[in-house]
């Protein structure tokens, strides 16, 4: 390699880690001069605002700020909490929303005061049983994570009404905590099957989803929600339909594209009102189709269009 070549590159190369150490140093210096030196002045903080600085890490200094109660930390780039977080026991707000966070330390039980805690838009897998201890905790945010599920000890926490839990993996939370009065959280799903959830309100059921569940079969249970006008089942196993789908008489809208359909269910002539029928990527049998019958009557229906991967209907009509 060219000597001046390779000599640049060293250059270049320590630079950059100079610029990258001068970077997190004056970070840290910055947050730092937020804090007073005067352990009186300290305890007179009760906010400290430190959302959007890019920051990868605490500095030590905040622990010191024993009467701090909001700490707002929302869109940096923290990867984890420091153990010292504990020491803030009188927190009651605590913002950490669009980090890079995967867990929470078990000192986060040592937040006594704590009653908001915003944890959503992170990659937070698990939270730990300490999260129990939060005994004046009243709501939580816990949206877009990856949570897989919920420590049985939010059980334990007496105040806890408001509950964000949207684009996780679904699980189900404990039921008593789901039965709790005044509970409040942002899709019962975390609670109730999908169809249960939805026979509760059954005369505003109109519109129902189950799609991508990994649903090899179709509850009966559907066939109970006769206002029913769209019912979205894309994306499953499904290989036929339940005979209690004929119950449906409102419905208008059937997407069952994206499952492993063979042949089409005889249900599916019972639909009288049915006006779209959504057939892609199943692998139906184009030769048992020829002498179907169900597809003769399908194809002949008024109004009703049919949506596959090939002309379905051609000589059926």
């Amino acid at each position: 390699m060219n000597p001046s070549l390779q000599k640049n590159k060293k250059f270049s190369f320590s630079l950059s880690v100079s610029i990258l150490i001068f970077y997190f140093f004056s970070n840290c210096t910055t947050i730092h001069k937020r804090i007073p030196d005067d352990a009186k002045e300290r305890k007179k903080v009760k906010i400290l605002d430190l959302r959007g600085k890019k920051l990868y890490r605490l500095h030590p200094a905040i622990s010191q700020l024993s009467n701090l109660e909001e700490l707002k930390l929302y869109n940096n780039k923290l990867r984890k909490l420091p153990r010292w977080i504990g020491k803030l026991k009188s927190l009651r707000r605590l913002d950490l929303a669009s980090n890079e966070l995967t867990s929470l330390p078990k000192e986060i039980g040592k937040l006594k005061n704590l009653e908001y805690l915003h944890l959503g838009w992170n990659d937070i897998r698990a939270l730990p049983p300490e999260i129990g201890q939060l005994k004046k905790l009243k709501e939580i945010v816990l949206i877009k994570n990856q949570l897989q599920s919920m420590p049985k000890e939010i059980l334990q926490m007496p105040k806890l009404k408001k509950v964000y839990l949207g684009l996780n993996y679904r699980f189900k939370l404990p039921a008593k905590f789901c039965s709790k009065p005044g509970v409040d959280i942002d899709d019962w799903e975390y609670c109730y099957d999908a169809i249960d959830l939805a026979l509760k309100n059954v005369e505003n059921t109109t519109e129902l989803g189950l799609q991508r569940r990994k649903l090899k079969t179709l509850s009966p249970k559907v066939g109970k929600l006769y206002n029913l006008k769209n019912l979205f089942i894309w994306g499953n196993q499904l290989s036929d339909l339940p005979v209690e789908l004929k119950n449906l008489h409102k419905l208008e809208k059937l997407w069952i594209n994206e499952n492993r359909f063979e042949e089409l269910s005889e249900v599916l002539v019972e639909l009288k009102k049915l006006k779209l029928l959504m057939l892609e990527k199943n692998p139906l049998n184009k030769e048992s189709l020829k002498n179907s019958k169900v597809l003769d009557d399908l194809c002949k229906k008024p109004g009703l269009t049919i949506k596959a991967d090939f002309d379905i209907c051609s000589g059926h009509r």
